[in-house]
């Protein structure tokens, strides 16, 4: 392994499998070990695994090219090394964390939505803690609806690997929090650079504020359209739901991180009755 001031090169001419522990149960850390134990010599034991649903549709892909994996979704899982994989066809499963965010655009305009392909089973502790708030689901088949008409109530979040509430969610709920009906507490234990939220959606009235690593949403506040910064890719979405509930206009900058986690999302918005227009800035 050569590390450089920008990059990192690793070359192995065979892996050969061994005994791995994480520290952390790493979504995509997960992913890449057992990848590379595909085709390592010998068996690989990986301890304190994720247990995502995409982990487990990783290891359901790999299979059918031939892998050998076993304790997918335990924590626990050991790959036994092939020489080889085949080429198979393989339906990725639907992105959780956007049909999250959609679900909260529901809750947070109070509406009706259907997601196509979005599984209920898939959220987590996320789908409670939206229950709890005051939404309503139902899966249909393949079709998850969301329903949302009644006061928001306000919320306790931890996040935390899942099943727990996912991280990548804590933004768009902090936003749907500003309409609760009382005090909300998020702690954030994995990112504490999402907190940079708070500052944006206090621009456009809500009250926010954090001390202690917690932050707290007093509510309700009625929100306004403003400037504001899209600081990564969560916060980004999460003012796009909190622009759906304000007054006026908002402006959210630069649009480039939301593409990353939400394709093609004014479209979408527009498609459902929201008033949203993407900017190129020259």
């Amino acid at each position: 392994m050569e590390e450089g001031e920008n990059e990192i090169r690793i070359r192995a001419e065979r892996l050969q499998g061994a005994h791995l522990y994480l520290d952390t149960p790493s979504h995509t850390g997960t992913e890449n070990l057992i990848m590379a134990a595909t085709l390592a010599s010998g068996t690989t034991v990986i301890d304190n695994t994720a247990l995502e649903p995409e982990v487990l549709d990783v290891i359901a892909f790999l299979s059918k090219m031939g892998a050998k994996i076993e304790g997918g979704g335990t924590g626990f899982i050991t790959v036994h090394g092939v020489r080889k994989l085949s080429a198979v066809e393989h339906t990725v499963m639907a992105d959780r964390i956007d049909a999250g965010a959609l679900a909260i655009a529901a809750a947070i305009t109070g509406g009706d939505l259907s997601l196509v392909g979005a599984s209920l089973e898939h959220f987590g502790v996320f789908r409670w803690k939206l229950e709890q708030m005051g939404a309503e689901f139902a899966q249909n088949g393949a079709i998850l609806q969301v329903h949302q008409d009644r006061p928001l109530r306000p919320i306790n979040v931890i996040t935390s690997p899942y099943p727990g509430f996912a991280t990548d969610l804590q933004s768009p709920i902090m936003a749907l929090s500003c309409l609760a009906d009382g005090s909300s507490y998020i702690r954030e234990t994995i990112f504490d650079g999402r907190y940079m939220l708070a500052g944006e959606l206090n621009k456009m009235g809500a009250k926010v504020e954090v001390a202690d690593g917690v932050a707290i949403v007093h509510g309700p506040t009625p929100l306004h359209g403003a400037e504001v910064v899209a600081h990564d890719l969560r916060s980004g979405i999460a003012l796009i739901l909190a622009g759906l509930a304000a007054s006026g206009e908002t402006v959210v900058a630069p649009g480039y991180l939301i593409d990353r986690g939400h394709a093609n999302i004014a479209e979408r918005l527009t498609s459902l009755g929201a008033q949203i227009e993407r900017e190129l800035i020259r």
